[in-house]
């Protein structure tokens, strides 16, 4: 009956912090103070919300840092502290919400550690709420900015001091050049948990890039996240890659845990030192991503390393699949007839730089298989694969027929 008393008396005085509008610090201090435990609470990504000591003391979510990834240690930046934590995950209806982190060593003299299911329960659905509340004010902000940016990469905002102005409101500086950059998740389901998967890999890589000191300017799209990235003036070529390869694989490397086994590919457009010209970059970074993207590892393709690519996206689409059709034409038709699949282990050969061995093993299939297959092709189109202008005319046709990917920009 105790048990339960100090339960109701715990619900109640949660309750009377959300009323008065103390908000996290005002639950989580209630939380410790009834386990005697210093407690950190942080959202499902890890990043700290608030921490609160034993004795009901609140610190900003700045003074800690959270390491580790199945046994977690929690750095005190003001003391210098660094102690051990066990975790405790926070759901409500079926949802990680967040975490909680317990300081080992007063969990273990707490009286009340019996009770700490129970009360992370309760704690949760006060947790849930207060997000909620705060989700709302944010989505409010949120919205202009996504309108911005939005405008932005569809060259919506003809005036470079409109754009300044605005990029303002969010500590953007677009007097400086910038690039974009796309992430798309590979085999993206639009009905299925991918759309989660990739709400939370937005707003990692929302806060790695403020801990870089990068404003973040990212738009969701879908299976899409794209990012404004500022450069430093004058800075050459070189260097300006290297940064851009820099964060990406920051971004890469602190959202690897959530993708799992997933993929992003990535597409980066040239760099202008115009605002007004980033929805043409946008459309590089797409181009770049689309027509490159073959790669399932994810590498990163620059629109500027795409060469004939940029060629033929700019010439007229009709010439291009009339001569797609010229060269391809006739292994589509035996294909369908024999599914042999040809044009697949054609493409194969030519992507892997016409080496037998290389493109044996990235497609699994053997060497002598391959190799009857290319004889195959030569035989029934009256060609040399070995010669030259043969391997560009089908090289060019492959790069074609990917444009169809870009139809619908």
């Amino acid at each position: 009956m105790l048990e339960d008393k100090l339960l109701r008396m715990f619900f109640n005085d949660l309750l009377d912090e959300l009323n008065n509008g103390n908000g996290f610090p005002g639950l989580i201090r209630q939380f410790a103070l009834f386990l005697g435990c210093d407690t950190l609470l942080t959202d499902d990504i890890f990043q700290p919300i608030v921490y609160v000591t034993e004795e009901g003391k609140v610190f900003t979510s700045e003074i800690v840092e959270v390491y580790g990834d199945h046994t977690f240690s929690i750095k005190n930046n003001v003391t210098d502290e660094l102690w051990d934590a066990d975790s405790v995950p926070l759901y409500e209806n079926g949802r990680l919400i967040g975490y909680l982190f317990l300081k080992k060593a007063s969990l273990v003299e707490s009286n009340e550690k019996i009770h700490l299911e129970v009360a992370a329960g309760q704690l949760a659905k006060f947790i849930n709420i207060e997000q909620k509340k705060h989700l709302q004010l944010k989505q409010i902000g949120q919205r202009y900015k996504d309108s911005f940016i939005f405008d932005l990469l569809y060259g919506n905002i003809k005036s470079i001091t409109d754009i300044m102005s605005k990029g303002e409101l969010w500590g953007a500086d677009f007097s400086l050049p910038h690039t974009v950059i796309t992430f798309e998740l590979h085999d993206y389901e639009h009905f299925s948990m991918d759309n989660e998967l990739l709400e939370r890999v937005y707003r990692i890589f929302e806060n790695t890039l403020i801990r870089l000191g990068i404003i973040p300017l990212i738009l969701k799209k879908r299976e899409e996240l794209v990012i404004i990235l500022p450069l430093v003036e004058n800075e050459d070529f070189k260097n300006s890659r290297h940064f851009i390869l820099q964060v990406i694989e920051t971004l890469r490397k602190d959202s690897s845990s959530y993708l799992g086994r997933r993929s992003l590919t990535v597409g980066v457009g040239r760099i202008y030192d115009r605002s007004t010209e980033l929805f043409r970059c946008y459309q590089e970074a797409k181009i770049a991503k689309i027509l490159e993207g073959g790669n399932i590892q994810g590498d990163v393709t620059f629109f500027s390393d795409i060469g004939l690519l940029k060629l033929l996206y700019n010439h007229d689409f009709q010439e291009l699949k009339e001569f797609e059709k010229d060269i391809l034409g006739e292994l589509q038709r035996i294909d369908r007839q024999s599914e042999m699949a040809l044009i697949e282990t054609l493409e194969g050969y030519i992507i892997n730089n016409c080496d037998l061995k290389q493109a044996s093993e990235a497609m699994f299939l053997h060497r002598n298989t391959l190799r009857y297959r290319l004889k195959r092709i030569e035989e029934l189109l009256q060609l040399d694969l070995s010669d030259l202008q043969t391997i560009i005319n089908f090289a060019v046709a492959f790069k074609i027929k990917h444009l169809d990917n870009l139809k619908h920009f």
